[in-house]
């Protein structure tokens, strides 16, 4: 844990700039040199085209193979622990050795540049902390290395050697290990060994045994690690797999790639992009003329073939400047709907997810509610009734807590509505002058961030925000005291933005004048117009100020003055903002204050909208699907679309990856191109693909071993974030048959497995996940036919498993009786669990065993109603032994039910002593007909199956 975080203290100081579209745009066509009298440019076909790798860039490839494809035989535990709150978590520990696979999807271990390849993706795309970057100043990482590197050039030769050995061409690059020039990489040209066009210091240990790969430096020896010289040697292995007529591996497509992303990501400007082209054509045309000095006709072609594909001459002929002009105005076309659909990052629901903040209800005093109005607002500023009083505290240490619930998240969702740039789809801090570091760290890390249902996002929001807000080298809102309204937030955000000193003299001028407004001599309209112009001025400026290609407008809010026990008096109520940019789509979002926590909530999008845009990019999709990038790229902003619309984007989204997951020749690299796999809804969609597959009939044992792996995997990557998706994606694996695969990657503590068997609110999602694998005549039967009001789809989902398993585990039930209120519950239920054509006998054993389980059940939760109507209908049920098989008759006529029994075991022996004192305390309610000798007979069995248990626990 200390060396996770230590790493991530080691982000960049100062964040590299990025390629963005307008860079993109203006280095296409550009010369690179001359070859044979001709202006030669980058190619926009060939695999150094700028644009590919833009777009391979925005899909995330790279990011998504780096966090799952590469670890399918990864083993991990879950388990159940607390943290110094007491408060329940889930953690999850890798029992591998190391963390690369070595599996293939048809499970053979994989080849030994299989595995180098993912050690170098590896090496050159570290995750910290589940996120992928290159932008570190960790020791080992290729980063510091190039970045070390004294003479730019020389870091763009040596990328640019990289590159063309992944496409093949035989450069003259090597390691030197001993002699004058020992410990260093070394580019000679090809004809000339003794003209070099570097010489790299690697910073290796002299008595390094070179023999073993994994020897390492110690970090704080001020020496590189070993990977850096692993990097180098697995390109030319790639060149050599390559000559060798091998070009149709997998692994050299991925080994291209890696390169190519890396490389768009490392180079931050676009004159050293034009000059890593420059670099590239310089080495190669160099090679080419020692080539056609040396070598024999079939390598000069080779060679030639290179040099066409990667480039060609100025001007373009006019069919490729045709199609070029029109892939680029397709791009644009591309990025003009992303841009003006999504320009906030969020739907109508961000899901803040509820962390705790700890507090006593010791009182709060409300003191000023003032009232005023403008012709676009409503600010009440009169005497307002008194509220129940609240104060906000440190439950350990009884002071008052910085901030009340909500607050940090709300202000997390402002930023990133100001500051999302949709035509990068990520994050910019632009508007920001001189922005903090804490706030740029943050923000690379979660450039991509779409939702804040991440926890892992949320507990290092709330790091960088304490951090920033603690900064005693400036003054702080503190120390006029955090008041906990939106003046306070407002403040606050132009504090960890770096803003002017003047608009934070502003908001506290304010505060002192809505205090002043409270006396009655102040109590003047004037006063409070002005007030509340001075207000609505700053909301927006602040909101604007911040904002990147977009308009904030304050909309009719509904805000008082009020205040907080031993605070200055502050605005709460609710706020309305509009949202626009250059697009027709407006959006709003209310932000409601209040004493007890603050949320925020954007409207619905404009589905009319979305749709006509998606129409538009599927057509695209289909016209360009003989340009995977483009066609990707449109998929991709199709996908992007239905994230935001809320609730329906998990089946939106499943379907989009259906076709990956159902293909039968399954390719990891198709699978994760679909976009960066960031987001928890991303994440369901996929499992449940890959879920539905694995239990279907068509998927092969190879099949689903491997996509179990892949959501073993993706499982991992999220138990930090939601529990209920640990529960949900858990059980179904373990509950489908397919629990022995799955538990071979990972493993259950029994404290998480209990939990799983009890709390079934959770377990709900599974029925709506398991109906879609049953065979479509049992969902046509039985499904449409159990729709009831009420439990719906839940109860018709659960008369299904009951059919397709013919048995019942009573822990998937108890979520229904959770108090006495939960009478209809049960008989719908017992009514959905109809007799079966042919199997009678096993709906009698169904209601039986069941109206048994719930006596048990609301018998020790002392549910009096419940067990009331679980015991009458039992006597009612009353099966006939014709109805029941042989062997079980006794066993439903004695109440003594080990099934019963253990559905809802008891913890002690008091326990069962306080329920035996409470049926015999209520016999009269229970049975109130005693002198029937039925009643009388079940209730006696009854009483004393719970004395038989009592006396198991005394003898034990």
């Amino acid at each position: 844990m200390y060396l996770k975080y230590g790493l991530l203290l080691l982000y960049i100081a100062n964040i590299k700039a990025r390629i963005l579209w307008d860079d993109v745009e203006e280095l296409q066509g550009n010369s690179v040199g001359l070859y044979k009298d001709k202006r030669i440019m980058v190619s926009p076909d060939g695999s150094l085209d700028i644009t590919k790798a833009y777009i391979n860039n925005k899909l995330g490839l790279m990011h998504n193979l780096r966090m799952f494809n590469h670890r399918l035989d990864m083993k991990y535990i879950i388990e159940l622990t607390t943290d110094e709150l007491d408060n329940t978590k889930y953690t999850y520990n890798e029992l591998s050795n190391n963390s690369v696979h070595h599996l293939d999807i048809n499970g053979s271990v994989a080849s030994d540049i299989s595995k180098e390849y993912n050690n170098c993706l590896c090496n050159m795309f570290l995750m910290l902390d589940g996120r992928v970057l290159i932008q570190t100043k960790e020791k080992s990482s290729f980063f510091t290395f190039l970045n070390d590197i004294p003479v730019n050039k020389d870091r763009l030769r040596l990328l640019a050697s990289l590159f063309l050995l992944s496409e093949g061409i035989d450069l003259s690059l090597e390691i030197n290990l001993n002699g004058v020039e020992k410990n260093s990489v070394i580019l000679t040209k090809h004809n000339n060994r003794d003209e070099k066009y570097f010489n790299i210091d690697l910073k290796m240990k002299s008595n390094m045994d070179h023999t073993t790969e994994t020897a390492i430096c110690l970090p704080y020896d001020n020496e590189y690690y070993a990977v850096h010289k692993s990097i180098i040697e697995f390109y030319i292995k790639i060149k050599d797999i390559i000559i060798d007529k091998h070009n149709n591996n997998n692994t050299i497509n991925n080994a291209r790639l890696l390169i190519q992303s890396y490389i768009f990501e490392y180079i931050c400007s676009k004159e050293d992009m034009k000059n890593y082209h420059i670099e590239v054509f310089g080495i190669l045309t160099d090679h080419i003329k020692a080539v056609e000095e040396n070598q024999s006709k079939n390598t000069q072609e080779y060679v030639m073939n290179v040099f066409n594909n990667i480039f060609c001459p100025i001007p373009m002929d006019p069919t490729s400047l045709k199609n070029q002009n029109m892939k680029m105005e397709v791009i644009r076309r591309v990025q003009s709907i992303i841009s003006g659909h999504i320009f906030i990052p969020f739907h109508e629901n961000i899901n803040i997810p509820n962390i705790i903040h700890h507090y006593n209800n010791n009182g709060l005093e409300t003191e000023l509610c003032l009232a005023g109005q403008t012709p676009n607002t409503h600010i009440n500023l009169n005497k307002n009734e008194s509220h129940k009083d609240f104060s906000h505290t440190d439950v350990k240490n009884n002071i008052p807590i910085k901030f009340i619930p909500g607050t940090e998240l709300t202000i997390l969702s402002l930023l990133c509505c100001c500051f999302y740039n949709p035509a990068e789809i990520e994050y910019t801090l632009e508007t920001v002058n001189k922005p903090p570091e804490k706030l740029k760290q943050f923000f690379t890390k979660y450039k991509d961030l779409f939702d804040i249902n991440d926890l892992s996002a949320c507990y290092d929001w709330y790091n960088t925000i304490n951090a920033l807000t603690n900064d005693t080298s400036k003054t702080s809102f503190s120390d006029y005291y955090y008041n906990g309204g939106l003046l306070s937030m407002l403040y606050t955000m132009i504090d960890i933005t770096n803003g002017s000193q003047s608009d934070k003299n502003e908001i506290i001028e304010i505060t002192k004048k809505i205090k002043s407004i409270g006396n009655r001599r102040n109590q003047n309209s004037m006063s409070r117009v002005k007030t509340t112009s001075r207000i609505i001025a700053i909301i927006e400026n602040t909101m604007n100020s911040l904002s990147f290609n977009k308009k904030v407008i304050l909309v009719k809010p509904g805000l008082r003055i009020d205040n907080l026990k031993n605070r200055e008096p502050d605005l709460f109520g609710e706020l309305i903002l509009s949202i626009c940019n250059d697009s027709l789509n407006e959006r709003t979002l209310t932000i409601d204050f209040t004493f007890v926590g603050v949320t925020v909530v954007y409207d619905s999008i404009n589905r009319a909208i979305m749709n006509d845009n998606r129409n538009i990019l599927l057509h695209i999709s289909y016209l360009y699907r003989s340009d995977i990038t483009i066609a990707n790229y449109a998929k991709y902003a199709d996908k992007l679309l239905l994230k935001t619309d809320g609730k329906y984007a998990i089946q939106y989204l499943t379907d989009y990856f259906k076709p990956l997951v159902f293909n039968n020749s399954i390719k990891p690299h198709e699978l994760f191109s679909c976009g960066r796999i960031q987001c928890v809804s991303d994440k369901k969609a996929l499992l449940n693909c890959i879920l539905i597959q694995t239990m279907s009939s068509n998927c092969s044992t190879l099949q689903s071993n491997y996509l179990l792996r892949i959501a073993t995997n993706i499982i991992a990557s999220i138990t930090k974030y939601e529990k209920d998706i640990i529960y949900e994606f858990i059980c179904i694996i373990i509950y489908s048959g397919y629990g022995k695969r799955f538990s071979n990657n990972i493993k259950i503590d029994k404290q998480v497995y209990s939990k799983i068997l009890s709390c079934t609110d959770e377990l709900v999602g599974i029925y709506g996940l398991l109906i879609e694998v049953f065979p479509a005549d049992i969902v046509s039967k039985l499904t449409r036919r159990y729709i009831k009001n009420g439990l719906k789809n839940e109860i018709s989902n659960l008369d299904i498993i009951i059919y397709k398993y013919n048995q019942i585990n009573p822990g998937y039930l108890i979520w229904y009786l959770t108090n006495d209120s939960s009478i209809d519950n049960i008989l719908t239920i017992m009514n959905a669990i109809k007799i079966k054509k042919g199997n009678k006998i096993w709906a009698t054993h169904i209601k039986y065993k069941l109206w048994l389980i719930w006596i048990n059940f609301a018998a020790q939760n002392k549910l009096l109603r419940i067990t009331k109507l679980c015991f009458n209908q039992l006597l009612a049920f009353n099966p006939r032994p014709s109805d029941i098989e042989n062997e079980d008759t006794g066993y439903l006529n004695d109440f003594n039910s080990v099934m019963c029994i253990n559905s809802y075991p008891f913890t002690s022996y008091n326990e069962i002593e306080e329920v035996l004192a409470w049926l015999k305390m209520n016999q009269s309610e229970l049975c109130p007909d005693y002198s029937s000798e039925e009643i009388k007979s079940a209730y006696t069995r009854m009483i004393r199956t719970y004395e038989g248990i009592k006396d198991i626990y005394t003898n034990n």
